[in-house]
């Protein structure tokens, strides 16, 4: 290949370096309106009164907007509620508040500053209600409910909701028969675990600005990852039809799941609906961001493992708890995601798993890079590093002899193939460059403490929609270049650059030749899902691939037609056509073909592609012949393993990396500088998360820490003197854009129970939360 597997540069650079790259909050229209939050202060609350008559007066205020209960909407026929897999919440609070910081009032003033002012002038009158904080406490019989109505919200089939109770979804999974297989084993334990809520902690906070143009049509601005599920929620919520309802995706700095969800939009929807052909716009600002919009993680969960005792797993039982907070639109897929993977990337035949989606009085969960998959590979690995200790077995090679591979089955029954990946493959050479002693405790006693060692091993599936489409164009000009358009969202992933590449490919024409056009309106594009679940290269270039063999095909068709002779006979190649022993540019076809006396054959090329997931099922909808939760759920796998080398300074109580490595079977790299810099940069998010990040909630439900002065994440400082390795094991995948496979979550996964399982082996102490930190080490 001339193109694919080689690095070229970002093709977004030169714009993003110079500024030229329009981001949400840059956009502004003449006569725009600035809107500002007042948020609940309570976790749960009656709201009794709202009294905005001083903040009415205040200079520049245009309208204050507050909450409508469903009572009062009913009367009106509009409910506008919003969610897709649960319809369970309201745009802005009106009867209660149900975690602190929903919104509970709106201001619309002339300037940022004076909307903020006016908030303070707000007198909301509460009467506070009893909340539960603990998921396991919120699963109890007599707590208190945060959704005393779930029996009765629409919710899709495959969910399933317990009437009366703070749980909105119990997922299960059942393979084999696990209480006859732990009769078998020679060793069964058991753990519980705990993963705390985090923060996205993106650059570009959230960001919309929308109008309602009279009488009911919608446009919308927003750093959204997902404009047409912004459109289909507004859409519903407002009964417009979806032709009236148009969203628009700039550049976006970073997203992580977190602009996946729809968060801000249909709230300032409901604001401009109430100030009608005006511009409205709503930036969050860094602590709304901890605040006001979805969290991340927030996992507790019980594991059961059990093997005989040369090391054959036998039976896994799991309890996934997902601390959804608030609302449950959101969780709901991540509790799914998550549940399904808990088991590792380990072949075990008989299979117990729940996942519990629960309500709670905190802010609301929503994706997050791995989605789901960090905190059930944390118990899993954590559980294979025990069991390794148990059988007096080297926890590696307990990998190595458990590892899923080409043949097996599984939890879900999806038979793996060479296709797939090689996970032993991945586990070996993670071991070697981490510089693992096999039969060794892989601790050295050094001053002020102890290096330590692991390796611990990952798996990744697309938690998708069954009809999550992605399209693409190609359009040629006359010269000869061609302009590329694809419903898929650039977050600074390098996608750009990387679907320039493929069509480059495709089309044999050279890269210089492709122009990428960012164009991301829901008014021009076909429908597509959500740019996540690491499907971007996987998904996007199939459908670039199909575009080009549709453009090349549209061109040989033209060719057949001016000179008369059978489509078979027409040949394509690195931008000429051969036909009757000529070589012909491609120019004298892609505006059709004319002969010296003018007339015209054929017309402007353009070449569509769609990928659609092949024959996906819904995870919670029983099928004949297979376990619950079982079946073709999964569109593809990639597979790999990760390792840390650490020292723990038993004096200062403080960890410091030393090393850490992700090595890959995501197939074919297309761009390798760019996949390195997806997977060093995900490595570094889990690092993060496994010894500095945790969102600390007092004990009324108020975040503690919503600044980057409290809330630590991981700067240059803190990475100059880590020896980061990424290695790539490229098994082509079949399906896969020139045997290419998701890799954009992957490195999020495993490198916290590499964390954690070097610094309990170093201490000779059980780690079953995380961040691993001063408080934990200093238990030993």
């Amino acid at each position: 290949m001339k193109v694919v597997g080689k690095s070229i540069p970002r093709v977004d650079a030169y714009e993003k370096v110079t500024g030229r790259a329009i981001f949400t909050d840059d956009i502004t229209f003449p006569g725009t309106l600035y809107v500002k939050i007042l948020r609940s202060p309570h976790p749960h609350a009656r709201i009794i009164s709202i009294n905005t008559r001083k903040a009415e007066k205040l200079s520049g205020v245009r309208k204050i907007i507050k909450g409508i209960p469903f009572e009062e909407m009913k009367k009106k026929h509009a409910i506008f509620a919003i969610g897709g897999c649960i319809i369970d919440q309201l745009p802005m609070a009106a009867n209660k508040v149900r975690f602190v910081g929903e919104p509970v009032c709106a201001v619309v003033a002339d300037d940022p500053d004076t909307a903020e002012e006016a908030c303070k002038l707000i007198e909301v009158k509460y009467e506070k209600l009893p909340a539960v904080f603990d998921p396991r406490k919120a699963m109890e019989k007599d707590a208190p409910l945060v959704h005393p109505k779930l029996g009765t919200y629409k919710i899709l089939p495959g969910f399933y909701p317990v009437p009366n109770s703070n749980i909105y979804h119990h997922y299960k999974l059942r393979k084999g028969d696990v209480e006859k297989a732990f009769k078998k084993c020679d060793v069964v334990i058991e753990r519980e675990f705990s993963y705390p809520h985090m923060a996205h902690c993106q650059i570009e906070p959230h960001s919309a600005i929308a109008i309602w143009h009279s009488p009911d049509r919608v446009e919308i601005y927003s750093s959204t990852q997902s404009p047409f599920i912004v459109r289909d929620f507004v859409a519903r919520a407002y009964n417009l039809p979806y032709s009236n309802v148009r969203v628009y995706a700039p550049y976006l700095g970073g997203g992580f799941g977190g602009k996946s969800d729809v968060t801000i939009e249909p709230l300032l929807v409901y604001i401009a609906k109430h100030i009608p052909d005006r511009w409205v716009k709503l930036t969050l600002d860094r602590e709304e961001m901890f605040v006001g919009t979805v969290v991340g993680r927030g996992v507790v969960g019980k594991y059961k493992i059990g093997a005989k005792k040369d090391g054959t797993i036998l039976a896994c039982e799991i309890e996934y708890i997902l601390n959804s907070g608030a609302y449950g639109e959101y969780g709901i897929n991540v509790l799914c995601g998550g549940s399904q993977n808990s088991t590792g990337p380990y072949r075990i035949p008989n299979v117990k798993v729940d996942g519990y989606a629960v309500y709670t009085n905190l802010p609301y969960v929503g994706a997050f890079r791995g989605y789901g998959h960090p905190e059930g590979h944390f118990m899993a690995e954590r559980m294979i590093e025990i069991l390794a200790q148990e059988l007096k077995m080297d926890p590696v090679k307990l990998r190595l002899k458990n590892a899923l591979r080409a043949g097996d089955k599984n939890a879900i029954e999806q038979r793996l193939t060479k296709a797939n990946g090689n996970l032993p493959l991945c586990i070996k050479k993670t071991a070697q460059a981490i510089g693992w002693k096999y039969n060794s405790k892989n601790v050295e006693k050094v001053k002020d403490g102890f290096i330590a060692r692991d390796v611990s091993a990952f798996m990744k599936s697309p938690v998708q929609a069954t009809n999550a489409h992605v399209t693409a164009i190609i359009k040629f000009n006359e010269d000869g270049t061609a302009n590329l358009l694809i419903t898929t969202s650039e977050m600074g992933q390098g996608s750009s650059t990387v679907y320039v590449q493929i069509a480059s490919e495709a089309l044999q024409i050279p890269v210089e030749k492709i122009n990428f056009i960012r164009k991301r309106d829901t008014e021009f594009l076909a429908y597509d899902w959500q740019t996540v679940a690491s499907k971007g290269t996987y998904a996007g270039g199939q459908a670039i691939i199909k575009a080009a063999e549709d453009a090349i095909q549209k061109i040989k068709q033209t060719a057949s037609k001016a000179f008369r002779v059978p489509l078979k006979n027409i040949k394509y190649k690195e931008g000429f056509v051969y036909v009757k022993g000529k070589k012909l540019p491609i120019t004298k076809f892609v505006n059709g073909f004319m002969f010296p006396d003018g007339r015209t054959v054929g017309g402007p090329v353009v070449g569509y592609g769609i990928y659609t997931p092949e024959n996906l099922q819904i995870p919670g909808i029983k099928k004949k012949g297979l376990g619950e939760g079982q079946g073709n759920i999964s569109a593809s796998w990639t597979f790999g393993a990760q390792g840390v080398e650490l020292f723990v300074n038993t004096k200062t109580k403080k960890i410091k990396i030393k090393k850490i490595i992700t090595a890959i079977d995501a197939g074919k790299i297309i761009n390798p500088k760019l996949a390195r810099g997806q997977i060093v940069g995900g490595m570094v998010q889990a690092l993060g998360q496994a010894i500095m990040e945790k969102i600390i909630y007092s004990q009324e439900g108020v975040n503690r820490n919503p600044r980057f002065t409290d809330y630590k994440i991981p700067t240059l400082e803190d990475l100059k003197d880590i020896d980061i390795q990424v290695i790539f094991v490229e098994s082509p995948d079949k399906k896969g854009p020139f045997g290419a496979r998701g890799l954009a979550e992957h490195s999020t996964v495993s490198i916290p129970a590499c964390v954690a399982n070097a610094v309990s082996r170093a201490l000779n102490i059980e780690i079953n939360e995380i961040p691993v930190n001063f408080i934990q080490i200093s238990r030993r």
